[in-house]
């Protein structure tokens, strides 16, 4: 920029008033004397909010004055928005117009084109377009997980900055409160005890949604599908967390939970197995099996069945109850049929009932 009669001066103005400081405006300059000679020159002022001050003076009478750069730093503790412009005899034009924020140098440079110094910082500016957007902070994360927390998400806003150590930490305390979040396909609702994960409940005359867990099907010769494991996990000390399969509780009848290994089209099909695990200090843990008790109606069955066998020379696997003997001076097991018929009437056939006449023999109808 050249300012090349005594009407021609640049000016800085603000948008409004300071919050606590007006901002430092330097500027550098070299005056053109006829016959060749330059001066270097350099003129500071102050802003003083929205009236314009004069950044760069007139030239003397027959000089031309070489505006080098303008620099304006704003030591207020807020942004600023700073406009430097021409006055030409009363006739103001922009030359550049540009937000400083607090801490920031806005550079006028006719050389080197327009800038903002920006002093290196620890977060991330996006811009989509013209539009300032910002990842908005996100809330101190407590464990247990209040449930209330907010992710950091894009929205509009002149603010655009966020601190990347903060969103690095708050992911770490994330993971950590997962654990303790229920999950179902209606969304998070409520912080939980355990890690749970429940379909969808159905609204009346509808079923509620399906959960499988399944392995995937494996294909090619040789090869086998995955194992699928539902476990509480181990405890050092102290109790293991309870693992239940239900059906849920049903106003009239619940549905089935099924525990199959399988059907195998050709070779041997999967085991099923119950285990209450070993004990080295204290007792072993049950295995119990209950129906449950009918307010109305019949109890349901308890059912062990033996597929049959087919094919020549093929037997019929077995139905075994195994009382292990005890050791060091610990005594066996027993075996407890209670509450067994004491009269055949009414039983259906193969039924057991214990005659007491015949001092409680068991019979077979």
């Amino acid at each position: 920029m050249i300012l090349d009669a005594t009407t021609k001066t640049i000016e800085v103005v603000l948008e409004g008033a300071v919050t606590t400081n007006e901002l430092d405006v330097t500027a550098g300059f070299a005056d053109s004397f006829p016959g060749g000679a330059f001066l270097p020159g350099e003129q500071d002022e102050s802003t003083s909010g929205a009236t314009p001050v004069t950044a760069v003076s007139a030239p003397p009478s027959h000089v031309q004055r070489m505006v080098n750069e303008i620099r304006v730093y704003n030591k207020d503790t807020v942004a600023h928005t700073v406009t430097i412009q021409l006055n030409d005899n009363g006739t103001r034009r922009v030359l550049q117009k540009q937000t400083a924020a607090a801490g920031t140098v806005v550079l006028y440079s006719p050389a080197g084109g327009n800038m903002q110094n920006i002093p290196t910082l620890d977060y991330v500016e996006l811009e989509s377009g013209t539009t300032p957007v910002k990842v908005s902070a996100m809330g101190a994360a407590t464990v247990p997980f209040a449930g209330t927390e907010l992710l950091p998400v894009i929205q509009s806003s002149t603010n655009k900055q966020f601190a990347i150590a903060d969103v690095i930490n708050q992911l770490g305390t994330i993971v950590s409160a997962l654990t303790q979040i229920t999950f179902n396909a209606n969304g998070v609702t409520a912080p939980g005890t355990f890690f749970t994960i429940t379909s969808a409940d159905a609204s009346s005359g509808t079923t509620s949604a399906e959960m499988d867990f399944l392995s995937g099907n494996a294909t090619g010769a040789s090869v086998k599908s995955g194992p699928v494991f539902v476990g509480s996990g181990n405890s050092g000390a102290g109790d293991s967390g309870r693992m239940g399969l239900g059906s849920g509780s049903a106003g009239a009848a619940s549905g089935n939970v099924n525990l199959g290994s399988g059907d195998a089209g050709t070779g041997a099909s999967g085991l099923v197995n119950f285990f209450t695990g070993a004990s080295t200090s204290g007792n072993t843990g049950n295995i119990t099996q209950i129906t449950g008790a009918a307010a109305a109606g019949n109890s349901g069955s308890i059912t062990l069945t033996i597929g049959a066998a087919t094919g020549a020379g093929k037997t019929t696997g077995d139905i075994t109850l195994t009382l292990t003997a005890g050791s060091g001076g610990a005594g066996n097991g027993n075996l407890l049929l209670v509450n067994l018929p004491t009269s055949s009437a009414g039983l259906p056939s193969n039924a057991i009932w214990c005659d007491t006449g015949a001092s409680n023999v068991l019979k077979r109808v």
